[in-house]
């Protein structure tokens, strides 16, 4: 066991570098790249962060399966090496501490691996009630997500806008084509598109060099002037979008309807009601959709929380939904 002044070593990280020395053949390199993939797990946040650190030693791992691995073993140990800061205390060991005094820490966000709901498995938004006779209902109508020429026309822009970021930061190696299926993976997008959201200035440069139609001109322009990055609590769903509760710029608590792309919010999210999201929210077609990634937290909260939460919605709502970011 290593023992140093900020953490103490049981073996996780260990776990990493072997790892890395089994997958890669740059031995010398994996070395100097796994001190700072070390400082990662210990200090860092942020997937982007991890990416940059695998990019500097041009470490590519050779399929999806293998990233997933590694993303395993780093976030396992994150999750459960001893940190003096935490008075000792894994970040799991505090999670559980600090859960018994009904707070939460919020966890590394995840990429949706979406599942097909039976219609008589309970809804996700946790109302009790079967799914085909809650939000069933909502998703048969389709009114809570994308038209398909809508979902297409996004993916295309939103994809084309991703090649491009690609080939001009250098993020990952493959690359990514303005078309809808897309190939590359959404372990492989989410990297291309943390660097997307910390250089929003990259979309001008797009707009500026690539050959689009007018109409895609017009959705980058207001993605570039209009998206709201942050955290969002989603409180209801309702028949044309899922309503969650965010302060707008001047601090104050506005209600903002999104809608799904491919499916509705409630569908893809599948979470009891009230729920913890971080995501971009985007203008499109004079409606409110987010940028196809949706990060989720194991929160929950009690009765007092809530009642907090329906004096909240109660205020925003006098100023009504927001359905528009144009």
């Amino acid at each position: 066991m290593y023992v140093s002044e900020y953490y103490i070593d049981n073996g996780h990280l260990n776990n990493v570098g072997r790892f890395m020395l089994e997958t890669f053949d740059d031995h010398r390199n994996i070395r100097k790249c796994y001190v700072e993939v070390k400082d990662y797990i210990l200090y860092g946040d942020g997937i982007s962060e991890l990416a940059s650190i695998l990019d500097r030693y041009n470490l590519i791992f050779s399929n999806e399966n293998q990233f997933q691995q590694f993303m395993d073993l780093i976030m396992f140990a994150k999750n459960n090496t001893r940190i003096w800061e935490n008075n000792g205390y894994t970040p799991s060991e505090l999670h559980e501490i600090l859960a018994k005094e009904d707070k939460k820490i919020i966890e590394f966000p995840t990429i949706e691996r979406r599942k097909k709901i039976g219609r008589n498995d309970p809804c996700p938004c946790g109302s009790g009630k079967k799914y085909k006779k809650c939000c069933a209902k909502l998703d048969d109508t389709k009114s809570a997500q994308l038209s398909s020429e809508e979902r297409i026309l996004f993916f295309e822009t939103w994809f084309g806008l991703m090649g491009f970021v690609n080939e001009r930061i250098k993020v990952i190696k493959v690359k990514i084509k303005p078309e809808f299926p897309n190939t590359v993976s959404d372990t492989m997008i989410l990297k291309v598109r943390e660097v997307l959201w910390e250089e929003p200035e990259l979309i001008d440069e797009y707009i500026n060099t690539a050959q689009l139609t007018q109409e895609k001109i017009d959705i980058l322009k207001l993605w570039r002037t209009n998206y709201k990055k942050g955290m969002f609590l989603i409180l209801e769903y309702q028949a044309e979008y899922a309503v969650a509760i965010a302060p707008n710029d001047q601090g104050e608590d506005r209600l903002y309807g999104i809608k799904g792309i491919s499916d509705s919010v409630a569908t893809t999210l599948r979470q009891n009601l009230p729920t913890q999201i971080e995501t971009v929210l985007l203008p499109f077609k004079g409606k409110i959709i987010y940028d196809s990634f949706i990060g989720t937290f194991p929160l929950s909260f009690g009765e007092g929380a809530k009642a907090a939460f329906r004096e909240m919605y109660a205020n925003a709502a006098k100023h009504g939904i927001i359905t528009s970011l144009e």
